[in-house]
Order: structure tokens, then C-alpha cells, then sequence
């Protein structure tokens, strides 16, 4: 893979993993998105390595981002013929895996396809995390965005798997009010199939 599409690919999957609430490390942001993320990543004691050519097979190429960005001198460089790994604080090895390279996009058009095989591939790697990394695939922000008029409002943004979903604060009460009508519905149920 040329350095270009490796970049390319990184940021892709960066973007997805910033989503689900990864510390990306090495990364210059451009307009909040990962502009050059070096493939580094944390999650609480957990590090992701996304490996390139520079990366994968090139050691130096890790270490000087070890040294250049003070990460833990414990990462290692990639397994042969795989494009990301995840491994504790201690060095050990978790899993890894490959899919880096169907990240990549030609156009601004094929960048949303691109979002999405990212955003899986970023869920894949997640699902890899042991059970006591805590992961919790869901993230709420509350942002400010414009209104039809283009007045600023509140809005609450949830992610999941690297999708967005934008609520107002009328359109959340409403989906609030719909579960909770929904556990109402679950609970009265419930004790009635206990009598």
C-alpha cells in the first residue's frame, strides 16, 4: 500500500474510532476529523497499533513514533500480513487482524462508502477488546447546531457504530417519551403474565 492510500486509510478509520470514543495519539485534526493520524490509539489500558508499510513491517518506523510522541515503549509493530493489533499496557497481544486497505476512497463520493467500511472495521476491532476493557459501543454529545432559519439550538447526538443520529431537544423528549411508554408497556406486562 503507497504512503498516500495508507494515509487515507488511517484517517478513515480514525474518524470511525474518534466516533466510538477512542484517544487517538500522533494525529493532526483538520476541521475536528483525523487530517494525519499516525495509527496509534487507546482505550483506557488498551493500545491499537494500525500498521502500514512504514509501520507494519518497518520497526524503526514505530519507534520513532514511540520516542517522537512519548508512547508506551511497549508497543510492537504489527504481525506479519495483518494491518492493526490491539495489546495491553504490558505489550501483551490481544488480537489482530486485517481490513485496512477497504478503507481507502478515490473520490469526495466514495468517502461516505469509505466512512462505512471504517466504521465496521472500527466495530470489528472493539469487539476484540476483552470484556473487561469496558467498551461501550455507544457515545452521547450534546452539540449546537442551526435550525432551518439558521439559529443556533441544542442538540443531542448519538453515535453507534459510525452512525449519527441528531436530535433536538423536541425530537429527543419525543423518543424518550416513546421508550418510556414502551417500558411502561414491558412492566405492566410483565407483572400481569405473573398472575
Amino acid at each position: 500500500m503507497d504512503v498516500a492510500k495508507a494515509t487515507r486509510c488511517r484517517n478513515i478509520l480514525g474518524e470511525a474510532l474518534l466516533d466510538l470514543g477512542w484517544d487517538l495519539k500522533a494525529c493532526v485534526f483538520h476541521a475536528g476529523k483525523p487530517g494525519n493520524w499516525m495509527g496509534v490509539a487507546n482505550w483506557r489500558n488498551f493500545w491499537l497499533v494500525v500498521g502500514h508499510e512504514e509501520m507494519g513491517s518497518n520497526y524503526s518506523g514505530l519507534v520513532s513514533l514511540i520516542v517522537e510522541h512519548k508512547l508506551p515503549k511497549e508497543l510492537r509493530a504489527n504481525p506479519e500480513k495483518k494491518t492493526w493489533h490491539i495489546q495491553d499496557i504490558s505489550g501483551n497481544m490481544i488480537d489482530s487482524g486485517e481490513g485496512l486497505s477497504g478503507c481507502d476512497y478515490g473520490s469526495t463520493e466514495e468517502r461516505d462508502q469509505a466512512y462505512k467500511r471504517g466504521a465496521d472495521l472500527a466495530w470489528k476491532i472493539c469487539k476484540a477488546l476483552p470484556q473487561e476493557a469496558g467498551f461501550n459501543d455507544g457515545k452521547v454529545v450534546l452539540r449546537i447546531i442551526k435550525n432551518w432559519s439558521g439559529r443556533d439550538i441544542p442538540a443531542i447526538e448519538l453515535r453507534f457504530r459510525g452512525y449519527r443520529l441528531i436530535f433536538t431537544p423536541e425530537s429527543a423528549r419525543a423518543v424518550l417519551d416513546q421508550i418510556g411508554s414502551i417500558q411502561i408497556f414491558y412492566d405492566l406486562n410483565k407483572d400481569h403474565k405473573r398472575k
